[in-house]
């Protein structure tokens, strides 16, 4: 729902062949950033839908990579995405595309990027390739390394205006479902 005008101005640079190598969408928590890295990444590798499977962790040209959840009795932590975890990431990206013209990397909550991480990120930032492209999503620009926010296209995220909400949750349902539902919105 809503970002209309980030989503055009990424369909129009995709289709006047004007992609950049690497994007930050940066804005509030759960506002949309990942739907919209996911939708833009099934645009440029022409693909609908690129749900991974156990023999084809990334079958459709996309890796997604997200920091790792360790649960410890009963407290759950969320670890940092080393530097190990970004240059498997980059092996992906050095492999030539299938189907599409892309190769794309989304990095969600890419504020927990270890610097270390940052750094291995930063080479590829430096020397992109003409095949790939990376998403850095993140809510919280202060944790990443100047350098590596001055080589990607920023792309601001806000939040999504209430009418434009309660129009398009009334799309979902009937009129005697909404009702039921509206107390919510």
């Amino acid at each position: 729902i809503g970002h209309h005008k980030e989503r055009e101005t990424l369909r129009q640079s995709a289709q006047g062949k004007n992609i950049a190598q690497a994007y930050l969408f940066v804005g509030p928590r759960s506002i949309g950033k990942s739907l919209c890295a996911l939708e833009f990444a099934s645009f440029l590798t022409r693909e609908p839908d690129f749900e991974p499977s156990e023999d084809k962790p990334h079958p459709y040209e996309v890796m997604v990579l997200r920091p790792t959840r360790e649960a410890k009795r009963g407290v759950t932590k969320v670890k940092n995405i080393s530097a190990e975890s970004i240059r498997e990431a980059l092996s992906f990206l050095s492999q030539f595309p299938v189907s599409g013209g892309f190769r794309v990397l989304i990095i969600e909550d890419a504020h927990r990027l270890s610097e270390t991480a940052q750094n291995v990120l930063l080479k590829t930032l430096e020397e992109p390739q003409s095949s790939a492209v990376i998403i850095l999503v993140t809510h919280e620009t202060g944790s990443l390394l100047g350098t590596v926010v001055s080589r990607v296209k920023k792309i601001r995220f806000d939040f999504v205006e209430e009418p434009m909400i309660r129009e398009a949750v009334a799309g979902f349902y009937s009129s005697d479902q909404l009702s039921t539902v509206a107390p919510f919105f």
